[in-house]
């Protein structure tokens, strides 16, 4: 008993175990694809997945078996309702329980066809297109075209989109079928009706001008039929086709069309028809004809022509006007003759100025007959307020005269237009008179006569006198010589004769003394005049001075030449003073000046004479203010040297010097420009040449820099020739590194270079060829001779001694037996192409340059006599600097792109160089090329980059930027590496943010500060009638006006100034007054302060 119950227990207790030990069955079997629904393929895929390593039974319910499967699965059907079922066993042998299904039903009889889209009704489409499908799998498809002349008359096999053959015009039915893979066809196929019209209408001007015709009516009215009932219209009026391409667009019109009103000359007018169907003529009917419109007024280019019936017979593009009647061009009268006609043609691109032409004419100015006959004369280009030259005619040898001066030579008219709209158009008619014969070409009694410039305008008002100008120069009256004498007439706005200036004095390139700005905004009278004394010296005197608008306008006077008359000290003379003034038009300037001549006169020639002037002009437009200084000195009246100092209101310095001494066949020559920017902190750069020449001997060239850095001055020993940097016909600023290398000769130069901080003098280093100087250790050979080791392909070397008391004294012998020898020790010595030699008795050095050394090893031999040898240095040729850049952008956005071959130890600087201006832009920075330029092999690099800067301030113009090189510390050369056009210098911006308010009896005004402003100016004004003036440095303090009680009104403008002077545009502020003022009135009515009668008799009751 207890046993059985024992063996029950065990087994439920290992039932127990293994059922919780047994894996679960296997789960997640999905039907991914498969018919559903009603299906017309009798053999249907069923697509399946399920857990992983998993196997699969598939089932068709009916008959209903499992069999063993894999996705996908395809079985066989007859016709008839179908269930599928998968079922998955795991590896463990466990089988799904819930295997999914899905229900379909097989009918191979169903298909049928969907029509999607296609014309229907109407349309002008001669191939129209079909699509269509059906829903039964894998079915094909068949076509008919029902209709008169179809191409597809008859059911064939097509597929969709469909596109049909070409149809005639007509009516026709489409019609489409599917069919199965079993060929059971659509027992009602799809079919839609449509009609093409494909044939385009004709179009037909039945009523309008004639084609050809000319008519006065300038509101004309078409009238167009069409081929096709229903048809409308579009039109067009003169349209041109350019380059291919129609310049009016097609618009839709009415079958009468009226246009609005035309203009004078041809026009031609299309209409075409399009049908119901959309077809359009592509053949519109078009008419050509002429509207006859008598213009009074013709303008265009540098003309307005005035007449009682001008025709234009022209068109649009190449306006032509006609007329058989007088015609003022420009105010010039222009009579026919005999009924003749004159043709007015405007602007084209042969004759961009127009023409005139005259069959037959007589034109008659100021009593002068100026031309008979007919002509065809091109009219000048040109725009608003310009003149330009129409024709020339000859009038020599005609015996005319003009007040009673004979006319000489040719007459030109010019054409004038007005600066702005309303200006009255003008004929300047400008010739040539013989002036009195008082004034002769010289002063024998043969001598030629002189002439003056005359000029008449001409506008419709009639013939005025525009400009009167009679100059002459190195003439003579009777036996007094008149070096010049100038009087001129100018009227306001015009341009045909340029007014007198004033004489130039002094020896040099003739220029007037003083150049005031002129404009022909008034009416001006200018005169000068300059004799010559008959003294010993030649004495001049001159004068010169003008009126402008009635007012003076400029003035100044002078005497050179005056010998000894006026004695300063012994053997010192005043030999010449001037001053000159230019008031009106602004800016204002003024210039004087003295001389002093010293020593004796020879031929009435002094000397020495040093000569001054002094020279300011005033801040105007875009320019600063500006001082100069000038002096000259003269030996014998050659001048030998000059100099100038000038400092402008930007704060830049320039100045220069040059200077020349001949010494029979020998001459020393040479000078120095430069710049200083006294902003902080201060820069400046020099430079300068030198030339010693004896002639048909030899010249030895030399150039001089100095900077911040120091001082160099270079002298050419050789040429050789070695790579350079070359821009390619392709480079732009923007791809720099499109250069290449080439073969240049460069000269090999030596020198001194110094530096000012560290006080130190060098000779022939990096400031010129050679390179920095490095302890040689030479090898000893036998007693005291040392050996130096030049390298191949070297340009140029230098060796460097140290004496122990004294600078050496040794021969330098090559490889080659070339042997440089010390023969002068003391001065040194220069040997053209060869070598140069130099000694420094403060460092007790002797420096040797070699040009084209020999390779190897070249020998020191110190002479006898020398100072023990206590060191050796040796320089090899520096690479020469190579770089090139240019200018990119707009405006005040500029970049500059550069390319250069870096070299250890240097330093290249941009410069911005112009009239009035130098800027420092930057210092060029070693970036990557994208590419290294060919040509000859060199085994130096390429650096590239660019430099953003905005142009200097200074006027409009060409700009010049300089790359300033040093070498090791020390400057070495200069280059011009690009040009640019720079912008119209920018005025200081308006200031912001203007406010004000009250403290007390104050007003307190501050504003954002201008960038870039060098200070502000104010002007304040009262209500109480004050006017204050304020000059702040800068936006940080606020101006405070005092003294301003509430019952006062402030009003306040401020501007900001650059560093010259120039203002901006201000910026307007008021402050109003919080109460009443308590202000009486100047005048007021008396006070009735009589008693009244009542107070008369009673008084007060």
């Amino acid at each position: 008993m207890q046993g059985r119950i024992l063996r029950r227990l065990v087994a439920a207790t290992a039932a127990m175990l293994l059922a919780s030990a047994a894996p679960a069955l296997a789960q997640g079997t999905t039907v991914d694809g498969g018919p559903t629904g009603t299906t017309t393929d009798a053999t249907p895929t069923f697509t399946f997945t399920g857990e992983a390593g998993a196997s699969f039974d598939c089932r068709i319910d009916p008959p209903g078996a499992w069999k063993p499967c894999t996705s996908p699965y395809s079985v066989a059907l007859t016709d008839g309702s179908y269930t599928f079922s998968v079922r998955a066993t795991d590896a463990a042998g466990n089988v799904e329980s819930s295997p999914p299904s899905r229900a379909f039903t097989v009918d191979t009889a169903a298909i049928e066809t969907v029509l999607e889209a296609g014309p229907e009704g109407l349309s002008n489409d001669a191939t129209p297109s079909f699509t269509f499908s059906s829903p039964a799998t894998g079915a094909m498809f068949e076509c008919l075209i029902e209709g008169a002349g179809s191409p597809l008359p008859a059911w064939a096999d097509c597929s969709a989109p469909f596109k049909t053959p070409k149809l005639r015009s007509g009516a026709y039915t489409f019609k489409v079928r599917a069919k199965n893979t079993k060929g059971v066809k659509d027992a009602t196929p799809e079919q839609r009706q449509f009609t093409v019209d494909a044939d385009p209408p004709e179009t037909t001007i039945a009523d309008g001008p004639a084609d050809g015709s000319k008519s006065v009516l300038r509101t004309p009215t078409f009238t167009a039929t069409a081929s096709e009932p229903g048809s409308t219209f579009e039109c067009r009026l003169d349209n041109k086709a350019k380059e291919g391409v129609d310049t009016v667009a097609w618009q839709p019109c009415a079958a009468a069309w009226k246009l609005a009103e035309l203009e004078g000359g041809q026009h031609t007018v299309e209409m075409r028809a399009i049908d119901a169907a959309g077809n359009t003529d592509p053949s519109p009917a078009k008419r050509t004809w002429t509207v006859l419109v008598c213009d009074t007024e013709v303008r265009f280019g540098l003309i307005e022509a005035l007449g009682d019936c001008l025709a234009n017979v022209g068109t649009s593009d190449a306006p032509v006007w006609e007329s058989t009647q007088p015609v003022k061009v420009n105010g010039l009268r222009l009579p026919v003759v005999g009924g003749s006609k004159i043709v007015l043609t405007g602007p084209t691109p042969e004759r961009k100025g127009g023409a005139l032409a005259v069959e037959d004419i007589k034109i008659e100015i100021a009593g002068i007959k100026l031309y008979e006959g007919g002509f065809s004369w091109d009219l000048p280009e040109g725009g608003a307020g310009e003149e330009k030259e129409f024709k020339k005619i000859d009038l020599s040898g005609m015996g005319q005269k003009l007040f009673g001066m004979k006319v000489e030579g040719f007459a030109a008219l010019r054409l004038r237009r007005p600066a702005n709209a309303g200006g009255a158009y003008k004929t300047v008619f400008a010739l040539h008179v013989a002036l009195p014969e008082v004034f002769k070409s010289g002063p024998d009694g043969g001598a030629g006569g002189v002439t003056g410039d005359v000029s008449i305008n001409i506008d419709n008002e009639g013939v005025h006198l525009d400009g009167l100008k009679i100059q002459v120069t190195n003439a003579y009256i009777g036996k007094l010589g008149v070096k010049m004498v100038c009087l001129s007439f100018a009227a306001a706005g015009s341009s045909a004769v340029a007014p007198c200036t004033a004489p130039s004095i002094g020896p040099g390139k003739p220029q007037p003394y003083i150049e005031c700005r002129s404009d022909n905004t008034a009416d001006r009278w200018d005169g000068a005049i300059a004799i010559v004394l008959p003294t010993a010296s030649k004495t001049e005197l001159g004068l010169w001075g003008g009126l402008r608008g009635g007012k003076l306008s400029h003035a100044g006077a002078y005497v050179d030449r005056l010998g000894t008359t006026v004695p300063l000290a012994p053997g010192v003379f005043l030999d010449s003073v001037r001053l000159g003034v230019c008031l009106d038009p602004p800016p204002f300037r003024v210039k004087g000046g003295a001389a002093v001549a010293f020593g004796p006169s020879v031929a009435g020639k002094s000397a020495v004479r040093l000569d001054g002037d002094l020279y300011y002009s005033d801040a105007y437009g875009n320019e600063p203010w500006v001082i100069r200084a000038d002096g000259r000195l003269s030996l014998f009246d050659k001048q030998v040297a000059s100099a100038f100092f000038q400092y402008q209101g930007t704060g830049m310095i320039d100045f220069g010097f040059e200077a020349e001494l001949r010494f029979g066949p020998a001459h020393i020559g040479g000078g120095v420009s430069g710049w200083i920017e006294t902003k902080s902190p201060s820069r400046f750069n020099v430079q300068g040449h030198v030339e010693v020449c004896v002639d048909n001997l030899a010249c030895a060239e030399g150039k001089a820099v100095f900077s911040t850095i120091g001082a160099a001055g270079c002298i050419s020993v050789s040429i050789v020739k070695i790579p350079m940097l070359v821009k390619n016909d392709n480079w732009k600023w923007y791809a720099p590194w499109r250069m290449h290398w080439e073969m240049v000769p460069i000269k090999v130069n030596g020198g001194a270079g110094y530096t000012w901080q560290t006080k130190n003098l060098d000779l022939m280093i990096a400031s010129c060829s050679i390179g920095k100087w490095i302890l040689a250790r030479p090898s000893q050979v036998g007693g005291d001779m040392l050996l130096v080791r030049v390298p191949g392909d070297m340009p140029a070397f230098t060796v460097r001694l140290h004496g122990k008391d004294a600078p050496p004294k040794v021969d330098l012998v090559g490889p080659d037996g070339r042997r440089i020898a010390m023969t002068d020790a003391e001065n040194g010595a220069l040997v053209d192409g060869s070598h140069m030699i130099a000694t420094n008795p403060e460092d007790n050095s002797t420096s040797i340059m070699v040009a084209n050394p020999g390779a190897g090893e070249w020998k020191i031999e110190p002479h006898a006599d020398s100072s023990a040898i206590t060191g050796v240095d040796r320089a090899y040729a520096e690479p020469e600097p190579t770089l090139g850049g240019g200018v990119g952008g707009k405006g005040y956005k500029r970049t500059l792109g550069y390319a250069y071959a870096p070299n250890p130890g240097q330093t290249i600087t941009f410069v911005e160089r112009g009239p009035r201006t130098t800027k420092v832009l930057g210092t060029a920075k070693a970036g990557r090329c994208k590419a290294q330029p060919g040509g000859v092999d060199s085994d130096r690099t390429v650096a590239c980059g660019q430099l953003k800067f905005t142009p200097g301030r200074g006027p409009a113009g060409k700009r010049e930027i300089v790359a300033v090189i040093e070498q090791d510390g020390r400057p070495r050369d200069q280059k011009v590496i690009a040009t640019y056009t720079a912008p119209k210098d920018r005025l200081p911006g308006r200031p912001r943010l203007l406010r004000a308010r009250r403290s007390g009896s104050n007003v307190l005004v501050r504003w954002a500060a201008v960038p870039g402003a060098n200070g502000y100016t104010a002007t304040v004004t009262t209500s109480d009638g004050r006017k204050l003036s304020f000059a702040p440095a800068n936006a940080k303090a606020p101006i405070r006006v005092s003294g301003v009680g509430r019952d006062t009104t402030v009003r306040v403008q401020l501007r900001a100034t650059r560093m010259d002077g120039a203002v901006g545009k201000a910026s307007k502020l008021r402050v109003k007054a919080t109460r009443r003022a308590n202000v009486a009135p100047a005048k007021a009515k008396p006070l009735n302060s009589k008693p009244t009668k009542k107070n008369k008799k009673g008084g007060r009751r």
